[in-house]
């Protein structure tokens, strides 16, 4: 194959299962930067959203382009590795992270990187909204773990994930925003807008001093009803 060939034109090269696998793939990624750019999780070019198709292939965004609006052939498609196998554009920087990802959680197929509002206050404070003020967190986002702060693009990021990624589908960034994951894109996109509902609502919580866990013993009720 030769590399930096129109990832569209490459599509016609593959099996037509896997070229409908890749291209279902890249309406996932086009759809879920669409919302993360409608829920302003990202300005500007911020932000990546990736994908492994069943081959261990990974589709993702390209570095330096809007999540809002992308089209096919705005997507590179990478070996295991990172290296490119198609696509005008290049991939983001930071798709360390999503590899990092993929090589620890084989059930994983969607990562998104995205630097949500109140996600991020609390990535800039170092510290993790609280989980335990409604019972839909308790059961859906019990925890949510905060890498220490890596320079963007460098081999730093991924290595602090690393012990985060078989324990959790969440984490903060320090300093620099959030990452999701999951059995799909969509899967890993949902996980990122709760994060950002469950930052949003410790925020203003703390903010109007409503700032209450629920009660201990009412925890465990909790974790009892829903085999925690």
């Amino acid at each position: 194959m030769t590399q930096n060939l129109p990832l569209p034109a490459i599509l016609t090269d593959l099996s037509p299962e896997v070229a409908e696998e890749a291209k279902q793939c890249a309406l996932e990624i086009i759809a879920a930067g669409d919302l993360v750019w409608q829920r302003e999780m990202v300005a500007a070019n911020d932000g990546n959203i990736s994908a492994r198709l069943s081959n261990g292939w990974i589709l993702c965004t390209p570095t330096g382009i809007s999540k809002r609006g992308m089209t096919l052939a705005d997507l590179v498609l990478l070996d295991p590795s990172g290296a490119v196998i198609a696509g005008e554009n290049h991939p983001s920087s930071e798709v360390k992270m999503h590899l990092r990802v993929y090589e620890l959680a084989p059930e994983v197929h969607g990562v998104v990187h995205a630097h949500p509002t109140f996600a991020t206050v609390f990535a800039v404070n170092g510290a993790a909204p609280p989980t335990d003020l409604v019972a839909e967190t308790v059961v859906l986002m019990p925890t949510i773990p905060v890498a220490p702060f890596a320079v963007p693009s460098t081999q730093e990021v991924p290595d602090s994930i690393s012990a985060i990624v078989p324990q959790s589908s969440v984490c903060l960034l320090e300093h620099h925003g959030a990452l999701s994951w999951g059995g799909s894109v969509m899967d890993a996109y949902y996980q990122m807008e709760r994060l950002e509902h469950v930052s949003k609502l410790g925020f203003y919580c703390k903010l109007i001093g409503a700032d209450r866990s629920i009660a201990p013993e009412r925890l465990a009720q909790i974790k009892e009803v829903f085999s925690l």
